[in-house]
């Protein structure tokens, strides 16, 4: 044998040298090829093994890990950690559906998005049973659910800087011409369905702090709370010795345009028709807001002056309460 290589060597040694080259050269990508494929039949077993795990998780609400952001339009960040109840549908081996039960943004998910799922047994103030642990932060941003790289599976954006697309004449017209649709829309709006809609917005704020005074207690941390109206668009809230007033005052029956919504906040019960009071309390801080349009198909609270934040009827309370129950007021 090695005579006769030996022999084709010295008598086409140049044809043998090319030979050779091309002989490890296939070899080389042989190799290549049979460890790329070893890669991929690994990464399918695991994606399956993840689709495995998550399908029997499917069509329920669950909390996401690293919480929901909300940033401002200036790309602010206002609410770093928004807990959320998230409806996870839609499981197939390309990925999942994900559905905020706060804000009803949702959005599609690819398994690779997902880092694991883990079981939430313990009973809680949303109602979830599970929690998902994502390689993403959703964050919302300019009213837009918008999914980000994470740090690390869990761990919420430390960062964001939005990357914006090259203004053209044609995306500058595109966007002049939503903002007079939203413009249009909040008009027909005011003067119609959302004279109702803005009532049951405030409507539904007492029923759902009575909700959370529940939960709370349910949590074996119970805040007594006083809600009692006070006209027929208003309410008092009493809570860690601190007292608010709810008005919700329109201008006029038929539309909401120049309504608000006020909430003054006291230091005592504040002197209301048919009650008594033993010394004068200090009002310390108003805020009002609007309901209105946020998108064309979507209506929040809208604090005066400020068209880059916007808040569910849940968000509001959940809100107010926290910052009474993190400041209570100390009697001497």
């Amino acid at each position: 044998m090695r005579a006769a290589l030996v022999s084709l060597t010295v008598d086409i040694a140049g044809r043998q040298y090319v030979l050779t080259g091309i002989l490890y050269g296939i070899a080389r990508c042989m190799l290549l090829w049979g460890a790329e494929v070893q890669v991929r039949a690994v990464k399918r077993g695991a994606k399956r093994v993840k689709f495995d795990a998550i399908k029997k998780r499917g069509e329920q609400w669950v909390r996401i890990r690293p919480a929901l952001q909300i940033y401002s339009d200036s790309a602010v960040l206002v609410q770093p950690a928004v807990e959320d109840a998230w409806y996870l549908s839609n499981v197939s081996e390309d990925g999942v559906t994900l559905r905020s039960r706060d804000t009803q943004h949702s959005r599609r998910l690819g398994l690779d998005h997902v880092h694991h799922y883990m079981e939430d047994p313990e009973p809680n103030a949303i109602q979830t049973t599970g929690i998902v642990v994502l390689n993403v932060q959703l964050l919302i941003f300019e009213n837009q659910l918008i999914v980000e790289p994470s740090p690390a599976p869990g761990q919420p954006l430390r960062t964001f800087a939005p990357a914006r697309t090259r203004a053209t004449l044609f995306s500058v017209a595109t966007k002049a011409a939503a903002e007079r649709a939203l413009d249009r829309r909040r008009k027909e709006y005011a003067w119609n369905e959302g004279v109702r809609e803005a009532q049951q917005a405030f409507d539904d704020f007492a029923p759902m702090l009575r909700s959370l005074e529940s939960a709370l207690s349910a949590n074996s941390t119970p805040v007594p709370l006083q809600i009692r109206p006070s006209g027929k668009h208003s309410f008092l809230l009493g809570a860690c010795g601190w007292f608010e007033t709810w008005d919700w005052q329109q201008q006029a029956a038929n539309h909401i345009e120049g309504a608000f919504l006020t909430i003054r906040k006291f230091d005592g019960p504040p002197r209301l028709p048919g009650t008594v009071t033993l010394r004068e309390p200090r009002q310390l801080t108003v805020r009002q807001y609007r309901w209105d349009l946020v998108a064309l198909d979507s209506a929040r609270w809208v604090p005066n002056g400020r068209d880059d934040v916007s808040y569910t009827s849940e968000d509001l309370v959940t809100r107010e309460l926290t910052e009474l129950i993190e400041r209570p007021l100390m009697r001497q």
